[in-house]
């Protein structure tokens, strides 16, 4: 007796909750005569879809139902009459799924279906970089905008792209989806000024993002003195400032521009202090130097430089009183006297210099202690510094 084909008749249909009118238009189609598989075209992700079984007599042997969306498979096992839901967190991927209905290691059909990916959600996720370009095209900035759906689904959809910004300066300020991605690249013109920026489409809108057209490297710089105490005590700040600065194309050089002050003695680099723009200017303290001299300064960024300033800085003291003691390896110098004939203040600056090793201390009414119990048994001679004022000593 030969049995009668067995006819499985597969029928998917989407379940949308709240939807009280859904028609599919199923696509079928027929393998060896064996099993037929229907899909109903139009899906969107995050929709159930239930799978509803029937056949005209029972299954034999179980049969299995594979859902396949590229990255992951899900296994249903069916039988006669069985309804199977096809949950929402299965269906959350765009793109194109393959049914495969499998019995005893034998593939009986499979069928492909499409999911759309879902409606656009707001704020609009966009992306730029970076923050800040410099003023006359010098760089480039770009306003990248990725359409997608809740579950991070590109849409492929045709979508008009608004680009909204609060300075004109785009030659075309709306655009469409290319290969899921639209975007708008930024340039700048001879004025310094923040660009707010942001997209729209479908009542839709972005966060705001803002791109800053900041002004180039000043094409000029002048420094004059502020404050200047005339003493080589490092103890005390010399403060210099620049005028207000611009560049070539009138704006203001940027907050947070650093410029580099110099301290020079005998075309010999002895310090460098950094300062930063504030309002266009940039204020300098720098430390006095502990040797006297004329000592020069400059300020510097990019490839501008300033002019320089000379100035004088006198000893502080006229001699440095000193005894060493050989029994106890200790050098106490002092009292020191200024030449405004008071003791030096507390903190002064002591330093004492071999041909190997340095040692430091600061003056306690007038007096400073150093301990030479590390000293090299060598040293025949040092060199004192104090207030500006250096000599040399026998050890």
């Amino acid at each position: 007796m030969i049995k009668p084909i067995l006819h499985i008749a597969i029928v998917l249909f989407l379940c949308l909750l709240g939807c009280t009118e859904y028609v599919p238009h199923p696509i079928a189609v027929q393998l060896n005569g064996v099993i037929k598989l229907s899909v109903p075209e139009g899906y969107i992700v995050g929709k159930e879809i239930i799978c509803s079984i029937t056949t005209p007599d029972s299954l034999t042997q179980e049969a299995v139902l594979l859902l396949d969306n590229g990255i992951t498979i899900k296994t249903l096992g069916i039988t006669t009459n069985n309804n199977l839901t096809l949950k929402t967190n299965w269906l959350q991927q765009a793109g194109r799924y393959k049914l495969t209905v499998i019995q005893q290691n034998k593939i009986l059909a499979t069928k492909s279906f499409i999911l759309e990916a879902s409606q656009l959600i707001e704020p609009l996720e966009i992306y730029t970089g970076p923050t800040t370009i410099l003023v006359n095209g010098q760089e480039e900035s770009m306003l990248t905008y990725i359409p997608a759906d809740k579950y991070d689904n590109g849409i492929s959809t045709p979508i008009a792209i608004n680009y909204n910004t609060s300075v004109s300066f785009l030659t075309s300020p709306t655009d469409s989806i290319h290969n899921l991605i639209s975007y708008k690249k930024l340039s700048a013109d001879i004025k310094a000024e923040k660009i707010i920026l942001g997209v729209s489409t479908n009542a839709l809108s972005s966060t705001e993002q803002v791109v800053e057209k900041i002004a180039d490297w000043p094409d000029n710089i002048e420094i004059e003195t502020v404050q200047h105490h005339p003493y080589a005590d490092n103890r005390q700040y010399t403060r210099l400032k620049t005028k207000p600065m611009y560049d070539s194309y009138g704006n203001q050089i940027a907050d947070g521009t650093i410029l580099l002050f110099s301290q020079s003695l005998d075309e010999k680099l002895n310090a460098t202090y950094k300062a930063i723009v504030i309002d266009g200017v940039a204020n300098a303290y720098l430390r006095n130097p502990d040797k006297a001299g004329t000592y020069s300064y400059q300020a510097t960024v990019g490839q501008a430089e300033s002019n320089k300033i000379l100035l004088t800085y006198n000893q502080l003291v006229d001699n440095i009183p000193y005894q060493y003691s050989a029994l106890t390896s200790e050098l106490i110098v002092g009292p020191i006297i200024s030449k405004l004939g008071q003791l030096v203040p507390d903190g002064t600056e002591v330093n004492l210099k071999t041909a190997s090793q340095e040692f430091s201390s600061e003056t306690v009414d007038g007096k400073a202690l150093l301990d030479l119990q590390t000293l090299s048994k060598a040293t025949d001679s040092a060199i004192l510094t104090v207030g500006g004022l250096q000599i040399s000593i026998d050890l």
